[in-house]
């Protein structure tokens, strides 16, 4: 989640600095060319493993993210 905000969504992210200075062969999807990335994200994502008491929730506040374990 935070790569996701980091390089796509938040004010200042990586994708928009490399849009405006494009890496050499490097293919920047059309979908992009009007993005704004200025996106703050606040909300709680519930995530499960692989076994059944292994469970945790990521907590998105202004865009930082954090990690919670379920009791």
């Amino acid at each position: 989640m935070t790569y996701i905000i980091d390089t796509f969504l938040k004010s200042g992210a990586v994708l928009a600095s490399e849009l405006a200075s494009p890496v050499p062969d490097r293919h920047y999807s059309e979908e992009f060319r009007h993005f704004t990335f200025d996106h703050e994200l606040n909300g709680v994502i519930d995530a499960r493993g692989e076994d059944e008491d292994d469970q945790w929730q990521l907590v998105v506040t202004g865009n930082t993210v954090t990690s919670v374990r379920a009791d």
